[in-house]
């Protein structure tokens, strides 16, 4: 179920959407995380993509709990690239594309995802609000495992009455592991969270007999 308040929107613009009904091959797992290979240096675009890796065919699988207990679900980021430097996001058939720059990871329709340097207090201008890193060197534990060396952005957009402020957070070489929303309409609060279930290559299950 998605809910809008007065035209803002349920989960983070990286989230897109809570989805309900979306076929993935992805599985929870009570075991440790495993750390996925890590790509040489001089494979990725800059040091952000050590935290966003967007891989081809990677899918990213998130649980998610809202204000009551009702009010849970599961959220799935589909990763393709597009080119050397661009990359797509794709959730419940809605894509957003990102470049990949020497100085960061950007929204092809203007803002950063991540922008160097990457270190507690940097800034910029995200896809609708600025942007800061509050931490760094982060240990984070989530239904996919537990993560070190995780790095948090906050992102503020909207005023007062009609905003919203987006917590989230990147561990190296897996990407985004949870994400922490509040939307404001007015007096109304409506507070989301995502939490990393599983992450891996996508699988189609049409090959699988």
């Amino acid at each position: 179920m998605t809910r809008t308040l007065r035209g803002v929107p349920r989960v983070a613009p990286v989230a897109a959407l809570v989805l309900s009904g979306f076929l993935t091959a992805c599985g929870g797992s009570e075991k440790p995380a495993q750390s996925p290979t890590p790509q040489s240096q001089s494979e990725l675009s800059s040091e952000a993509e050590r935290y966003f890796p967007l891989k081809d065919n990677t899918v990213l699988a998130f649980v998610t709990a809202g204000d009551s207990p009702k009010d849970t679900g599961l959220l799935v980021m589909a990763i393709s690239r597009t080119g050397p430097a661009r990359a797509k996001l794709t959730v419940a058939g809605r894509s957003q594309e990102l470049q990949l720059l020497p100085t960061g990871i950007r929204h092809r329709d203007g803002g950063f995802v991540l922008r160097l340097p990457l270190q507690v207090g940097a800034q910029w201008r995200g896809l609708a609000g600025m942007v800061t890193i509050e931490a760094i060197d982060q240990t984070v534990k989530v239904p996919a495992g537990e993560f070190f060396g995780c790095l948090q952005t906050v992102e503020d957009a909207g005023d007062a009455e009609n905003g919203k402020r987006i917590a989230t957070t990147y561990c190296p070489y897996v990407g985004i592991v949870s994400l922490d929303i509040q939307a404001f309409s007015g007096s109304t609060l409506v507070v989301e969270h995502a939490r990393l279930k599983s992450h891996g290559p996508r699988v189609d299950l049409s090959d699988i007999k």
